[in-house]
């Protein structure tokens, strides 16, 4: 049970990363974008970083108690893991599909252009409200639901990523790396 609640969560966050990145850029660009490398509303990154915030924020929470010390302590953590993440996700997709999906070059204290201080900052304060508020809504709903609802849920987004996930490597020419042709 405990991977179908992981799995859950993984799902959830990659949809909530997707409609926040979705609607961020949406009201950047001033016109409906669908972001990510998926076609479908799923952003991997997001549910990736909700795992690992959220993991290491309860690994951690024990020692740090509660207090301003301890949410400092939090931030320079959740910028730490969230830099590295997206720096090693956009550094993997850069070299797989010859393609940035997103570029900080233009900002400064960046590195490569896959992270950049300001974004690592935003990402750091979204990554406190998300372990303070997101989580533990989550965590109560995913805990509450039937094992029948979760099983069920699990499969058919497992499905429908699954699909997405070789609908989008095959539309971003990654047939060297695929057996599926």
């Amino acid at each position: 049970m405990i991977l179908i609640n992981i799995m859950i969560f993984f799902f959830t966050y990659s949809f909530l990363g997707w409609l926040l990145e979705s609607a961020y850029k949406t009201w950047q660009e001033k016109e409906l974008v669908n972001s990510g490398f998926l076609t479908g509303p799923l952003c991997p990154i997001y549910g990736a970083g909700g795992l690992l915030i959220s993991l290491i924020h309860v690994s951690s929470s024990q020692y740090l108690g509660y207090g301003p010390l301890s949410i400092l302590i939090q931030l320079v953590i959740a910028v730490l893991v969230t830099s590295l993440l997206e720096l090693i996700t956009g550094d993997i997709m850069q070299r797989v599909f010859n393609k940035r999906w997103w570029d900080y070059s233009q900002e400064k204290f960046n590195v490569k252009g896959h992270i950049c201080l300001r974004f690592s900052l935003i990402w750091g304060i979204l990554a406190l409200g998300f372990i303070q508020i997101i989580h533990p809504l989550t965590s109560q709903a995913i805990l509450e639901a039937s094992s029948l609802y979760k099983e069920s849920f699990v499969v058919m987004a497992t499905l429908c990523f699954t699909i997405d996930l070789i609908n989008s490597l095959r539309k971003n020419n990654i047939k060297k790396f695929m057996i599926i042709k």
